[in-house]
């Protein structure tokens, strides 16, 4: 068995002080290619726009003959025309932008969430309809509906699994809960999603968006507009856990970079000079 000095002797007369330059500046560009690479990656993708929210802002309209009565649904307009959207970036920065460059040939998910007053959860009201109205420049419009439910739920079980839930959410689980893996239960809070998905070309083409809560005593408090871009589970993976799949994907392009060069050694040993 070859001692350490037989190793040393053998790798100097095979490799020179040039080669030991290259070997460096392999070992550099493997971990440059390393940390651009998931960049790029990300780049190539994910869509232009992958996710939009747009406050709700509910109004109703009063009775000719008694002010103090209601005599329509709560409705909220978006003008795209004129409207800031808020973007949810990756790194969960929010910034104020105008115009969204929707991707064309995507597809994108419609959701509304609306928090009610907790004198509409108590009132049980019961079953109403969210409907989504969407008209584009030539007043052709799209339309989705959706039934839910507001009631607070009384049921003895239902109480104490929520309130086991959300005790162990904010200690068991903290750091799930901190992060945003988890969240608490909230009988004020309804989220309703439209999976007719709308392909980002026609989203480029609408003028107006009205919401609308089909039930006259509801009263909410504030509401959200989510557009969502839908995407196979390595574009979610990429958007939704962006530093886990950073690190993933640098580490999985760096390992593959030293393989890639401790193939290149072993063939210039084994079999003679390799030329760059």
């Amino acid at each position: 068995m070859p001692g350490v000095k037989e190793i040393g002797s053998w790798i100097r007369d095979r490799f020179t002080f040039y080669d030991f330059i290259i070997f460096i500046l392999q070992i550099f560009s493997a971990t440059l290619i390393g940390i651009i690479w998931p960049f790029i990656l990300r780049s190539l993708l994910l869509p232009s726009v992958v996710e939009y929210s747009a406050p709700l802002y509910f109004n109703f309209e009063t009775c000719r003959e008694q002010l103090a009565g209601v005599c329509s649904f709560p409705t909220a307009n978006i003008d795209f025309s004129i409207v800031c959207f808020r973007f949810i970036s990756e790194w969960s920065y929010v910034l104020d932008i105008e115009s969204p460059s929707w991707s064309l040939k995507d597809y994108y998910e419609v959701s509304v969430e609306a928090i009610l007053s907790q004198s509409t959860i108590t009132s049980n009201i019961g079953i109403f309809q969210i409907s989504v109205v969407l008209v584009d420049e030539v007043n052709v419009t799209k339309i989705f509906r959706r039934s839910c439910y507001a009631s607070k739920n009384r049921s003895l079980l239902s109480r104490i699994g929520h309130f086991w839930w959300d005790l162990s959410c904010k200690t068991i689980f903290f750091p799930a809960y901190f992060i945003g893996f988890l969240t608490v239960t909230d009988d004020r809070k309804i989220k309703v999603s439209f999976p007719n998905y709308l392909r980002g070309m026609d989203l480029a083409k609408m003028k107006e968006l009205y919401v609308q809560l089909q039930n006259r005593f509801i009263e909410v408090e504030s509401g959200t507009l989510l557009f969502r871009a839908r995407f196979g589970l390595l574009r979610v993976f990429l958007y939704d856990y962006p530093i886990f799949s950073y690190c993933l994907f640098a580490c999985l392009t760096y390992f593959g970079c030293l393989m890639g060069i401790a193939f290149y050694w072993m063939l210039k040993a084994f079999f003679g000079s390799i030329r760059l």
